[in-house]
C-alpha cells in the first residue's frame, strides 16, 4: 500500500480459515473498484520473479491471481508447498 511517500505493508487477520481467501478477494475487489489496485501491486524484482515461478505451480489458482495484484493469505490448511 502506498501512503505518505512510502510503501506500508499490512497483514489482516481473520477468526477462521475458510475466510481467508474470501477476505483477501474482497479487499483486492475492493482496490479495484475504487481504481487503487495499482497501489498494491508488487514491484519487478529477483525475488517477485522467483515467487511468479513457484506460484505458477501450485494447483491454488487464486494464490497466483492475488499474488499479482499485491495480495496473499496464509492459514494451517493451507498445503505446505503453497505456504
Amino acid at each position: 500500500m502506498y501512503c505518505c511517500g512510502m510503501v506500508t505493508q499490512v497483514m489482516v487477520f481473520v477468526h477462521a480459515r475458510n475466510a481467508t481467501m474470501r477476505t483477501a478477494m474482497v479487499l483486492k475487489e475492493m482496490a479495484l473498484q475504487h481504481n487503487q489496485l495499482k497501489a498494491f501491486e508488487p514491484e519487478e524484482s529477483a525475488a517477485v520473479g522467483q515467487a511468479r515461478k513457484v506460484l505458477n505451480r501450485s494447483r491454488n489458482k487464486q494464490l497466483g491471481e492475488l499474488f499479482q495484484c499485491g495480495f496473499s493469505v496464509h492459514h494451517a490448511g493451507m498445503l505446505r508447498s503453497d505456504r
